[in-house]
């Protein structure tokens, strides 16, 4: 799969790091390219950087894409998943019998994907259910 990124911010330096950090992670190959001129309708850039980025997912990096997205033109947006959450375990409940409530304590576990920042972390929750004839539900 085959991305180009036309850079026009002052600083290609930030983008091509970004694009660095993935390709250390085998996750795409880049390549800065000269902007090609032609006559007419070519690609025009006012102030700030003119250059193309070309970038290529690898099979590792085509395993995060979560959708694809055609933009204006022939622009097109691949979104990747940055972390995955899952449940941790039940922590802790307690039960109000004479109100028909219960309180759960619980975690969440956020895991970092090669795309996202390391933000592995445990995420401590707490919901309130109301017991109905038919069973609990979460309260609103």
């Amino acid at each position: 799969m085959r991305l180009t990124v036309l850079d026009k911010t002052t600083n290609l330096n930030s983008t091509v790091n970004k694009l660095k950090r993935f390709q250390q992670r085998g996750l795409l190959n880049y390549q800065i390219q000269k902007p090609r001129r032609s006559s007419g309708f070519g690609t025009v850039s006012v102030g700030g950087n003119s250059k193309t980025v070309t970038a290529e997912l690898t099979n590792e990096g085509e395993k995060y894409i979560i959708s694809k997205k055609k933009g204006d033109y022939l622009l097109r947006y691949y979104l990747v998943k940055a972390s995955e959450l899952s449940f941790g375990e039940i922590t802790d409940i307690k039960v109000y019998k004479e109100f028909n409530l219960a309180e759960v304590n619980y975690t969440l576990i956020r895991k970092t994907t090669p795309f996202g920042k390391d933000l592995n972390q445990t995420i401590k929750k707490t919901e309130k259910f109301t017991k109905y004839n038919d069973g609990w539900k979460i309260k609103n």
